[in-house]
């Protein structure tokens, strides 16, 4: 009987944390599918495909510079770059800052392994939110003639560019495998004309570089 009881005991102590792993690992499985659904109605509402998954080749040289958006007029900025152990570049961020130290606007630029895994780490921080499918899609639009090879911005810019500072919201854009996030803090930076800037930035050392975006926008 003490063995019967010993046996009830140990499997009871087992099975019920294999029952709750169970469930927890079915709910995580379900809101992966969710997100992936959400992700793939914003690209089928944007008219974008999947896009390639080659290797693309690591870069060791910054995009940004204090030097280039000196020329630009942004005299003051603060500017990081991000690497692995091998010196490749992971990412940069740049923050423009008014006299006092203050941040007027900020620049981040993600790189990634493949254009396909930019792609994806883009449309899935743009579902992640709380917002019913149909309220995200109606906010987000792709502006044809933005920056990179595909922008994205919300839809109150059509109304008043202006906006973009007031509500501070960001404006993101794709070249090659590069994920860009643009964001004004300050009415007297309007973020797309920074956004193509820092566009052009990027192509034209893409360009010296000998890359060119394989992707049609």
């Amino acid at each position: 009987m003490k063995t019967l009881v010993l046996i009830l005991i140990f499997w009871f102590a087992f099975s019920l944390p294999l029952k709750a792993s169970d469930s927890i690992s079915s709910k995580r499985q379900e809101l992966l599918k969710i997100e992936e659904e959400r992700k793939l109605a914003l690209m089928n509402k944007l008219a974008v495909t999947p896009a390639s998954d080659s290797k693309t080749e690591p870069r060791t040289k910054a995009f940004l510079s204090e030097k280039s958006m000196g020329d630009l007029g942004y005299r003051k900025v603060k500017h990081e770059v991000f690497r692995n152990d091998d010196n490749s570049i992971i990412g940069e961020s740049l923050y423009i800052l008014d006299e006092a130290g203050k941040t007027k606007a900020f620049i981040e630029i993600k790189d990634f392994v493949s254009i396909r895994a930019a792609q994806d780490n883009l449309f899935n921080k743009l579902q992640a939110n709380i917002m019913p499918l149909e309220e995200m899609l109606r906010i987000t639009d792709k502006k044809d003639d933005g920056p990179g090879d595909i922008c994205i911005v919300h839809a109150l810019y059509a109304d008043n560019p202006k906006i973009y500072s007031r509500r501070q919201l960001p404006i993101y854009f794709m070249k090659n495998n590069l994920v860009v996030s643009v964001c004004s803090l300050h009415e007297d930076i309007i973020a797309m004309e920074l956004a193509k800037e820092v566009g052009t930035i990027i192509a034209g050392s893409m360009e010296q570089q000998g890359k060119h975006s394989p992707e049609p926008r």
